[in-house]
């Protein structure tokens, strides 16, 4: 039965004056209108006349009573109405359809529930599911294809044990007894000594642990044991098995063999060569992962050796010189005609520090470094412990010629010279700063503990001054930190 077959909550509502619908005169009238949903009319009246032959027992031909040669009695109708409302569930069909008129029924559509309480129906998977759940211990349920099975096991095994199944309401179901039963449990001890295989006597000599002695399954012939020994002989016992697996008893000595071959050396190991070799005057080192040959001769011969271009060496005879060497600091003069660099004479703490290998975690290539302290006019206007570690001190830097506090021109990492402090202890010397206050640029911390609190002390900022070229050093003469210039090449 179709609910849906005309647009329209009146035509339903009209259609099931009677739970169980079966309105013929409703649908005659409507179909003699030739709506344009005609078609759906017709099947309706169709499946009604069904409904009142199969109540009847009569033979209505539903096209003759479309067409009106033929005319169903009123009785006929009702009686097939009263049987259809006798059944379950079809005032609540009439009361939905009359309630949603514009829904099209599915198979997943629900008209009405039931509820109520009933057994549940186990599956055998359903059943082992269950019993498995349910934890019982050393118990185990299992699913062969047609039957349960149920198996116990025990982690005593010279001890007997038994499984006990009790009476329960679906015993017989699963093939159980329907009274309680106790089956004991049943074992057999068979002992036997089968051959190994070769991977298993290898393994069984190896597990043995016998020093210096290792066996293997041979590479070219996997059908043959191979024994291999690092001791200068070899005894085998008289063994059950040696003609099993092909063995003689008696002692082997070890024979030996010597092999030569080339290997490459690495810089350390070249270094190590020269200086064993023993060469009056000659020394060699290994600088920055380079090779470095220092001869104090007056003539120092490379020869042509088969590995010169490997580690980058010309034959060829090098004779040393005799040269006048001295220090000259010049000026270096900027595009402005303003000296940016010159030597300092006055104050013994402006000298420069040597770094034969300024290399760093990240970059083992740096080579060396020359550190300049530099007198920007900072000194130390207040010094105490720091209000977070104790084992940091915080300096406030002032710049002469003021007395106020004023910006400092350092980064975390940078390198400070402090000379004259009065702190105790004191804490003159060379100091990596270790922390710079965000919220006071006229602040930064080093690692030092400090008992008393002090004031004065000059401070000399480290700076790197070794430049490949004028116009690296040019680049950063104005660099400033807070508004400070970090170098003072320039002179105001």
């Amino acid at each position: 039965m179709q609910a849906a077959v005309a647009p329209g909550r009146l035509f339903i509502t009209t259609y099931f004056t009677n739970n169980a619908g079966i309105n013929l005169s409703q649908l005659l009238v409507e179909h003699g209108t030739s709506p344009s949903y005609t078609t759906q009319l017709a099947s309706l009246i169709t499946n009604d006349v069904a409904l009142i032959n199969e109540q009847t027992g009569n033979s209505y031909v539903a096209s003759a009573v479309i067409s009106g040669s033929t005319v169903i009695p009123n009785s006929d109708i009702v009686a097939t109405q009263n049987a259809v409302d006798n059944g379950v569930y079809i005032d609540d069909f009439a009361t939905y359809v009359k309630g949603n008129p514009s829904v099209t029924l599915a198979t997943t559509t629900v008209v009405a529930t039931q509820s109520g309480t009933t057994f549940k129906t186990y599956t055998l998977a359903g059943i082992v599911q269950e019993i498995n759940d349910a934890g019982i211990p050393n118990v185990v349920a299992t699913n062969t294809g047609t039957f349960l099975r149920l198996t116990k096991t025990t982690s005593t095994p010279t001890v007997a044990f038994d499984l006990t199944l009790s009476v329960g309401t679906a015993n017989n179901d699963v093939g159980f007894s329907t009274q309680t039963e106790t089956i004991a449990a049943t074992s057999s001890t068979s002992t036997g000594f089968p051959n190994l295989t070769l991977q298993q006597t290898v393994n069984q000599i190896n597990a043995a642990g016998i020093t210096g002695i290792t066996a293997s399954i041979n590479a070219n012939n996997t059908n043959l044991l191979q024994i291999n020994s690092n001791r200068a002989t070899l005894y085998i016992g008289n063994g059950t098995a040696n003609s099993v697996i092909g063995i003689t008893p008696g002692v082997t000595p070890a024979g030996s063999t010597t092999t030569t071959s080339n290997t490459s050396l690495d810089v350390n190991d070249i270094v190590d060569k020269i200086n064993q070799a023993g060469i009056s005057g000659v020394s060699a080192s290994n600088s920055n992962n380079r090779l470095k040959l220092v001869s104090v001769n007056s003539q120092f011969v490379i020869g042509a050796g088969s590995s010169n271009g490997q580690v980058g060496l010309v034959a060829q005879t090098y004779n040393s010189a005799t040269v006048q060497v001295g220090n000259v600091f010049n000026a270096i003069v900027g595009s402005d005609n303003n000296q940016v660099f010159r030597e300092m004479t006055n104050d013994p703490n402006i000298f420069s520090i040597h770094i034969a290998d300024d290399s760093i975690e990240s970059n083992y290539n740096l080579g060396y470094q020359v550190y300049q302290t530099m007198d920007l006019s900072m000194y130390v206007n207040y010094s105490c412990a720091g209000i977070i570690d104790a084992d940091e001190a915080e300096i406030t830097v002032a710049r002469y010629p003021s007395n106020l506090t004023q910006a400092h021109n350092l980064s975390v990492g940078d390198y400070v010279l402090i000379r004259g402090s009065t702190t105790i202890p004191s804490i003159d010397g060379i100091h990596r700063v270790h922390k710079i206050d965000s919220d006071n640029v006229t602040k930064f911390y080093i690692d030092q503990y400090i008992t008393q609190e002090g004031s004065g002390g000059n401070i000399y900022p480290l700076r790197p001054v070794r430049f490949s070229t004028f116009n690296e050093l040019d680049s950063v003469k104005n660099n400033q930190v807070n508004g400070v210039y970090k170098y003072n090449f320039w002179w105001f």
